[in-house]
């Protein structure tokens, strides 16, 4: 059960960071939209990245909670040495 928890609590933490930079990168295109759509090349505008912004919101909350919830459960129970 350890190491599945492990596998979990890694994917967890990899999609909130990944999450979390698309959040930061989509508020920048909303506020510095000129900026951020010639640094993408017009793929980022800044009505699509308002819509990336606001959907993001509910991944981001339940990710955070998550790595909240497994970096305490992990740090409660530590791993037991094999013999």
């Amino acid at each position: 059960m350890g190491r599945c928890l492990k596998i979990v609590r890694a994917l967890v933490h990899w999609l909130f960071l990944a999450v979390t930079l698309a959040f930061l990168f989509s508020g920048l295109g909303v506020y510095y939209s000129r900026q951020i759509s010639r640094v993408t090349f017009d793929l980022l505008t800044k009505p699509l990245a308002l819509k990336i912004h606001i959907y993001l919101w509910i991944p981001f909350t339940a990710l955070l909670v998550l790595h909240i919830l497994l970096t305490l459960i992990l740090k409660r129970h530590p791993a037991r040495p094999e013999a």
